[in-house]
């Protein structure tokens, strides 16, 4: 008979490992689930909720387009307005439309008073095109907390015309820092409207504005890329956008752009530290 005290020893590696293949097993998991952009009503919440403005029209592909409506239940898209059965409201799968973009998914959805805070993501991995998030959170004045790390995917390439124009535009109750790399890896030259308006009125958020959050865009300037970005923008800190370097000021590369290519880009962030010795058409 072997002795306690050796099967003990010999049993101890094998629980070890058993623990730390479950442990892989429920990490895995996690990493490998859906990728979920989660909306949990603070209190209260509506009865209904509509998707979509003027220009977003429906899911190119409705039987890819999943909601859970708040009874825990995903299921396929059938209609822009959704009733609401519960607090916690899930979006997963592929909400593009027939465009290829999502312009304009929850404009003025959560802007009808009642609080609620946002998490998660879109399932996108791929190029900006045209009007990717244009407007997508417009008027959302109801959004509470921060933006969530990851919002738009692995989103990466080249830039693309209005692909993040009026973004967040007057969703005044988004407060924390921007996250970095919130707009993915983006490289190359800029393009007309990219970035006009995306945090425009965001008068909560604070912090500073993270180094490299436009990627590596460099070239020639682009008409209204950076205008009224971050127009009213008061609670801010820190110095001005930054380029990848991490020295190099955005205004610095690009303050020979001519008519409204960076127009107002700061126009009310006064609690900038380099606010007052930026070129006086961006704020």
């Amino acid at each position: 008979m072997m002795p306690r005290a050796l099967t003990v020893l010999c049993l101890l590696p094998l629980l070890a490992f058993g623990h730390w293949a479950l442990d892989f097993d429920e990490d895995f998991a996690k990493k490998a689930g859906p990728v979920t952009l989660t909306f949990e009503y603070v209190s209260t919440y509506p009865e209904t909720i509509k998707l979509g403005g003027r220009d977003y029209g429906s899911p190119a592909d409705p039987s890819k387009a999943l909601v859970d409506a708040g009874d825990g239940v995903f299921v396929p898209w059938t209609s822009n307005t959704i009733t609401i059965k519960g607090k916690r409201i899930r979006f997963r799968g592929d909400w593009r439309n027939a465009s290829g973009n999502l312009r304009e998914l929850f404009n003025g959805t959560f802007g009808g008073g009642h609080n609620v805070t946002m998490s998660g993501g879109f399932d996108y991995e791929g190029p900006p095109v045209t009007s990717m998030f244009n407007s997508t959170f417009r008027q959302c004045s109801n959004l509470t907390g921060s933006i969530p790390t990851g919002l738009f995917g692995a989103i990466s390439g080249a830039p693309a015309g209005y692909m993040f124009a009026t973004t967040f535009y007057n969703c005044s109750n988004l407060s924390g820092s921007i996250p970095a790399n919130l707009f993915g890896n983006i490289s190359g030259t800029p393009v007309t409207y990219m970035f006009r308006q995306t945090f425009y009125g965001c008068s909560n958020l604070t912090g500073s504005i993270p180094v490299g959050l436009f990627g590596n865009i460099s070239g020639t300037p682009a008409t209204y890329m950076f205008s009224q970005t971050f127009q009213n923008c008061s609670n801010l800190t820190g110095e001005s956008a930054l380029m990848p370097d991490g020295t190099t000021h955005l205004y610095d590369q690009f303050s020979t752009a001519s008519g409204t290519d960076c127009d107002d880009c700061f126009y009310g962030a006064t609690g900038l530290d380099d606010y007052e010795t930026m070129p006086a058409a961006w704020k």
